[in-house]
């Protein structure tokens, strides 16, 4: 069997990767939004929030080596997907109510390897379910079909945050915040269910023949750490370098700005919620910019910019933490900067590394969790360390960001270093980050979302194409009209010629 995406079926696969995208968005905006809350107001101090946080990635990064082998043990990749989602829904269950049957420090600890078990399973099964997607669709369509979907997805994302706070607000009036967190990572997991029930209904690529001679055929990795060939390329090199500079920099103090509004600023759910709305709201409204930007200027020119105003999405929270609406704007500003930041960064690898792909990727995968990792862990010795001196917790969180902030400077600088292929000029900070991002993406997301401006695009867009197909039709007519004259002045020539000829030859018999 030779999977053929028809136009009908490419249709019905992307209604059904897209509701399975819009589920999954449930389940994945609750996680760490709800899971941080809940573990804080169990007790768990800043050393517990950071791992919460940043131990899955850094567990999760090593087990996506093991993907290939993983799928050894199913009959398609379609099944190992859809198991390890179905897997992933079910384990939310015991998380929702494990305070009910342990103390609260257990259920800490147990939240936390129930997460990390969550978020690795699906690390495991990620590159699996995207070799598989890139079969299903078309790779020319993929990036138009994907970027429609993202932004339906970011658009859903709102619905369980503003929810979900809702409801913690309501019931933490009655002092039953805990059940109101039952019922959001319950919800999680349904999502996730349902989820999985749509990513079984999208087509399945291979008979189970085929899989298995894939696998066959497949070489066996060698997943030594150290591979010279990778590190002799300097540039990359020096990417790495930024990568884990920039990340350790930034994760000092990222994880623990949730930590500070809801324990020393006592910021309830609502206002908790609002400041990741805001944020996610300022990634959806320049993400259409920063697709053109990169593809036109280059991503060093970008992600070396977008660093420069990092290290502000700290230091205003710990200089003006008074000022909800500075809380409010930078989390939008940070939304509008890092959505650049992060296009940047993975698309320099597309753009940059010409061999070798998947393992350069494996590699910054690697190398960014365990700077997030080691970030965090930092940022948790330093809170403790001023904790002992004798500076209360809000102030030590306080001098984290600061600190936080200078090694994101340290970041920029480093940056500079980097080599950028990309000679296009362009005045970056006026603008990238100062005028543009937003306003070019909310004029192209209502013309997006305009169905009256997308019929006068159509229609000119026909009439363009009718214009063009009369100007090609007025010059192949043309191209004919030559093509015939210098046929009859050609058949002209030779007749006259021949006429000549036969003159002459009736003459030379005459004087013979």
């Amino acid at each position: 069997m030779t999977f053929k995406n028809t136009e009908r079926q490419i249709r019905k696969d992307f209604k059904y990767s897209l509701k399975d995208s819009i589920f999954w968005s449930f389940m994945n905006s609750i996680a760490l939004t709800f899971l941080v809350p809940f573990v804080i107001s169990l007790g768990a101090n800043s050393f517990q929030v950071g791992l919460l946080s940043s131990l899955p990635i850094f567990i999760g990064s090593f087990f996506s080596l093991l993907s290939y082998q993983v799928l050894r043990h199913f009959d398609s990749k379609k099944q190992a997907v859809v198991f390890f989602v179905t897997l992933q829904a079910f384990l939310w269950l015991p998380l929702s109510v494990l305070y009910i049957y342990f103390n609260n420090q257990v259920t800490i600890w147990l939240s936390i390897l129930f997460y990390i078990i969550i978020h690795t399973l699906g690390i495991v099964v990620h590159p699996v379910y995207m070799d598989w997607i890139r079969r299903v669709f078309p790779v020319e369509r993929i990036g138009s079909l994907f970027a429609r979907k993202n932004l339906i997805i970011e658009l859903f994302a709102f619905i369980p945050l503003i929810f979900s706070g809702y409801l913690l607000n309501v019931l933490e009036s009655y002092s039953e915040a805990f059940i109101g967190f039952t019922l959001i990572f319950m919800f999680a997991g349904f999502s996730r269910f349902i989820s999985g029930r749509y990513l079984n209904k999208i087509s399945q690529i291979q008979t189970k023949k085929e899989f298995k001679e894939e696998l066959d055929n497949f070489p066996k990795r060698d997943l030594a750490f150290v591979k010279k060939e990778i590190f002799k390329d300097k540039v990359f090199l020096k990417y790495l370098i930024f990568v884990v500079i920039f990340y350790f920099g930034f994760y000092i103090g990222s994880y623990y700005l949730p930590y500070f509004y809801l324990t020393s600023l006592k910021m309830n759910y609502s206002h908790y919620i609002w400041w990741k709305i805001f944020y996610i709201l300022g990634g959806i409204l320049s993400l259409f910019y920063w697709g053109y930007i990169n593809d036109k200027y280059g991503n060093v020119k970008i992600f070396r910019a977008c660093s420069l105003f990092v290290p502000l999405f700290v230091l205003l929270p710990a200089l003006f933490y008074n000022y909800y609406w500075v809380l409010i704007l930078t989390s939008f500003f940070s939304g509008v900067v890092l959505s650049g930041f992060n296009l940047s960064i993975i698309n320099y690898l597309y753009r940059n590394i010409k061999e070798d792909l998947m393992d350069h990727s494996a590699y910054f995968t690697i190398v960014q969790s365990t700077a997030v990792f080691l970030g965090t862990l930092f940022g948790s010795f330093l809170i403790s360390l001023f904790e002992k001196i004798s500076i209360n917790e809000k102030n030590a969180l306080i001098l984290v960001l600061i600190i936080s902030a200078f090694f994101r400077l340290i970041a920029y600088f480093f940056a500079r270093r980097i080599e950028d292929p990309n000679l296009n000029k362009i005045n970056i900070y006026k603008k990238i980050l100062f005028q543009r991002p937003v306003f070019y993406s909310l004029k192209y997301f209502f013309f997006y979302l305009s169905s009256e401006e997308k019929k006068l695009l159509k229609q000119y867009r026909k009439k363009h194409k009718n214009n063009r197909n009369n100007k090609n039709n007025k010059l192949n007519k043309l191209i004919e009209d030559i093509k015939s004259s210098e046929k009859q002045i050609v058949e002209k020539l030779i007749s006259e010629i021949h006429s000549n000829y036969k003159k002459r030859k009736k003459a030379n018999q005459k004087k013979h």
